[in-house]
């Protein structure tokens, strides 16, 4: 995983086709990936397309690395993470790469979706893991917060919804595992 443009003219002309593309799968899923609608969006040729990308296959590939790119990019600012505000801030800051993230979720049985969710699912978790850690109170057993959240990553997405996506939302989402992590110490005590 992984592509990192070079300022050449080829990539700089490509780069509108991806960012729309990245758009619209975040927004509606890989299926609303139509050539044609990628085209009349832009306002070029189907044949600007096939100039840049054989096929949307090829395009998809695309994508999904410059997903991966971007997670990493965040997965930088969520290491530094102090706290749920800062977290929070980070995610809101980057919602069309959360709703992407969704969206490949959903069809994860493709394997080139698969892949991608794999890769950025581990930069990501190293990333979050002290942040986390200190969110759910699970600091002195880091395995175990780390477990929780590869756990907690899938419940994440599925509840993940464009209109509630709020600071308000993701910090009760926060609460919610911190008191379900707190309510297992009280049984097991």
């Amino acid at each position: 995983m992984g592509i990192q443009y070079s300022g050449d003219d080829t990539a700089k002309t490509a780069q509108p086709w991806l960012t729309i593309g990245y758009r619209i799968f975040s927004q509606e899923g890989p299926g609303a990936l139509h050539i044609e609608r990628l085209a009349k969006q832009l306002g070029k040729s189907k044949s600007s397309f096939y100039h840049h990308f054989s096929d949307r296959e090829i395009f998809i590939s695309k994508l999904l690395d410059l997903h991966f790119n971007r997670a990493v990019a965040i997965a930088v600012k969520e290491k530094d993470c102090e706290n749920a505000e800062g977290l929070i801030s980070i995610l809101l800051e980057h919602r069309q790469d959360m709703f992407f993230h969704r969206a490949l979720r959903y069809h994860a049985k493709e394997e080139m979706f698969a892949k991608c969710i794999e890769a950025v699912d581990d930069v990501t978790t190293t990333a979050v893991s002290g942040v986390w850690a200190r969110i759910t109170g699970l600091e002195m057993n880091s395995f175990l917060a780390t477990r929780l959240y590869q756990l907690q990553v899938d419940s994440f997405f599925l509840r993940l919804d464009s209109e509630d996506f709020t600071a308000r939302w993701l910090a009760a989402y926060f609460k919610e595992v911190a008191q379900m992590v707190l309510e297992i110490r009280r049984l097991s005590a």
